[in-house]
């Protein structure tokens, strides 16, 4: 037995021990067998075309792609995004993703993957807030795009914690870059630990570079989705992350917009 992908690919399944044919109950879960031996077959890479994307620079591609996130948020999975420019009207929610529960051995990521740094293009922003809201998540992986400010956002992605003591990090930013001009910073992330940055690409025309910040009452960044914690002093801080061959320049005129602030 076998299934045709509309990309042409093509997947050779068994029928299963009781000669049963393949069956699914979405359009992601198949199954071969109809009693409790049979197996199930998952397909956790989407596309934001399937959602109705256009990738044309033009027509705001926000609600397609969150439908892409929604999709993979508590299984885990990749939301692929091809070499399309994309523009982006309404911060997208990846914020409040908990996939491990503490246990790391069972992890589950959720990433969203470029088809390359000069190939993918985010394109637009949402006024007064940003790109990506991925406050209170961990394990998320941002990787082969470039984002490009062309309004006035804070942000280009925003991270950390929700509350004191709530963890929020593991997270991979690669082969990443962000231009444009920014009210606050191209990356905030707020007690955000044990994160990779590797060839992390940033060229802010106003604001600052990247800030990893140990409290927000001194930068006022409002999240779209899921709001920051609001204490003082965070807990646990911004420890053991790493910048692997990262470039942080800004050209601002304000000499307080500093390419990298470290708490």
């Amino acid at each position: 037995m076998s299934i045709r992908f509309k990309r042409g690919q093509k997947l050779n399944l068994p029928t299963g021990s009781e000669g049963e044919p393949l069956y699914t109950t979405d359009d992601r879960e198949f199954y071969v067998g109809g009693n409790a031996r049979n197996r199930r077959i998952d397909f956790p890479a989407v596309y934001p075309e399937e959602y109705g994307a256009k990738g044309d620079g033009t027509t705001d591609d926000s609600a397609a792609i969150q439908a892409a996130i929604d999709a993979v948020k508590t299984t885990g999975g990749t939301v692929i995004l091809s070499s399309k420019k994309y523009l982006i009207n309404t911060t997208l929610d990846m914020s409040n993703i908990q996939p491990h529960a503490y246990d790391y051995s069972t992890a589950k990521a959720v990433i969203l993957r470029g088809s390359g740094m000069y190939q993918t293009y985010l394109t637009g922003g949402e006024v007064g807030y940003g790109f990506i809201d991925m406050v209170g998540s961990n394990y998320l992986k941002i990787e082969g795009m470039t984002i490009v400010s062309t309004v006035a956002t804070q942000y280009g992605i925003v991270s950390g914690r929700m509350t004191g003591d709530g963890s929020s990090g593991n997270h991979v930013f690669k082969d990443l870059m962000i231009y444009g001009s920014f009210t606050k910073s191209a990356i905030f992330a707020m007690s955000s630990e044990i994160c990779l940055y590797d060839r992390v690409y940033v060229y802010t025309t106003a604001g600052k570079g990247i800030i990893l910040a140990r409290e927000n009452t001194s930068y006022s960044v409002s999240a779209k989705h899921t709001a920051l914690s609001t204490s003082a002093i965070i807990a646990g801080g911004n420890g053991v992350n790493r910048m692997i061959g990262c470039q942080i320049m800004t050209i601002s005129s304000t000499a307080t917009d500093y390419p990298l602030t470290l708490e």
